[in-house]
């Protein structure tokens, strides 16, 4: 018997592995600095979870649609199972900070600014408020712009026709592109560029669209070569785009769109080439059992990784008495390793435990809960 996800695609938990990495190491990490690694990792982030929520939704819509589900229940559904996957470990997170920060332990969670991250705006607060990062949550950002896409697409595709589901992600992702050239042609910051959630919700639509492009169920393809294709031209991407040349004012805003835009193409088509060849060595190794943990828990690493204290090492030296600075390397991989074993307790006492009650969502009044049209009929 062969190992599926969460999401019942083998692989895809590996993916969610290879996103989390580049993520950290831009937090933690010169060389990631350098190369601005972590957007990467986002936008690959955004075309899975886009991939995997549009076909969500649609599925759901389908079950309207044949008589099976009102519009009520299904908004209830998916929303009452994104809450407990998302919320418990992220608000968790913030109500210690909190705590910590009332007790002045610590220093760059700003009181007067915590309610932008507990609405989930840390987007507009991080871009539009402070035009900068603040303190040790500026990763909440991306966390913010899926919850609101979740905002956006649930009732679009819950509410349309599902034929009209394709459109609508294409829409979104014109959307995007016309509001990034806006953006760049009246002067938006960099900041504001990255974090604006219509420009991001292009990553996530053009998972969504190459979702409902494809085949309804894995296919049992054995080609390695697409996911190797796509690995390999996001790298050469990374790294080679910080050697591209100046160009006319004109040019080089065009020319600046390109990590979003091709990072949301090439991100998308790797998420396809694993889906298409569930029987690859590529996928085989995805499944390894050490890179499908990290992914399964890669949500409790992304929340927690960058909320730890930095030079751990060093600073444990200097406490006792040595005037030594760690080398990098051996800060990384401590922050690492903690961050893992942070996001494995959150997995196994926190996380997991609620999901168990992703399938008994609490009953709505009954003016709400309406009649499948086939029991109205």
């Amino acid at each position: 018997m062969t190992r599926t996800g969460g999401d019942g695609v083998r692989g895809f938990d590996g993916l969610r592995a290879l996103a989390v990495v580049p993520v950290f190491l831009q937090h933690y990490t010169r060389l990631g600095a350098r190369y601005e690694t972590g957007g990467y990792g986002v936008w690959l982030f955004f075309a899975l979870s886009g991939f995997l929520i549009v076909r969500i939704l649609h599925s759901e819509r389908l079950r309207i649609e044949a008589g099976g589900r009102t519009r009520t229940q299904a908004l209830g559904r998916f929303f009452w199972r994104r809450t407990l996957r998302i919320w418990p470990a992220y608000y968790l997170a913030l109500i210690v900070f909190t705590v910590l920060a009332a007790l002045k332990l610590v220093h760059d969670f700003p009181l007067q600014h915590a309610l932008w991250h507990y609405a989930y705006l840390s987007d507009i607060y991080f871009g539009e408020v402070m035009g900068r990062w603040v303190g040790r949550f500026g990763h909440f950002w991306s966390l913010a712009v899926e919850q609101q896409f979740y905002l956006v697409a649930a009732p679009l595709l819950i509410l349309a026709p599902a034929r009209w589901a394709r459109a609508l992600c294409a829409a979104l992702v014109l959307a995007s592109m016309a509001t990034n050239l806006g953006m760049r042609s009246s002067g938006a910051s960099a900041m504001q560029l990255y974090t604006n959630p219509l420009i991001n919700f292009g990553a996530i639509a053009f998972g969504g669209w190459m979702a409902l492009s494809l085949s309804a169920r894995p296919k049992p393809g054995a080609a390695s070569w697409p996911v190797a294709a796509c690995v390999a031209a996001i790298v050469v991407f990374i790294v080679g785009f910080h050697h591209v040349g100046s160009y006319p004012e004109a040019v080089a805003a065009m020319i600046a769109m390109a990590p979003f835009v091709v990072a949301m193409a090439l991100c998308a088509l790797l998420v396809a080439a694993v889906y298409l060849n569930q029987q690859s060595r590529a996928v085989a190794l995805l499944e390894r059992r050490p890179i499908a943990y990290f992914g399964q828990v890669s949500y409790g690493f992304y929340l927690y990784h960058n909320l730890l204290p930095r030079w751990l090492v060093t600073k444990a030296a200097q406490a006792m008495g040595f005037d030594w600075r760690a080398p990098e390397l051996l800060e990384a991989a401590v922050a690492f390793a903690l961050g893992l074993g942070l996001a494995s307790l959150s997995w196994a006492l926190i996380e997991k435990p609620i999901l168990r009650l992703k399938d008994r969502p609490p009953s709505l009044p009954a003016w709400a809960r309406g009649k499948p049209a086939q029991a109205a009929a």
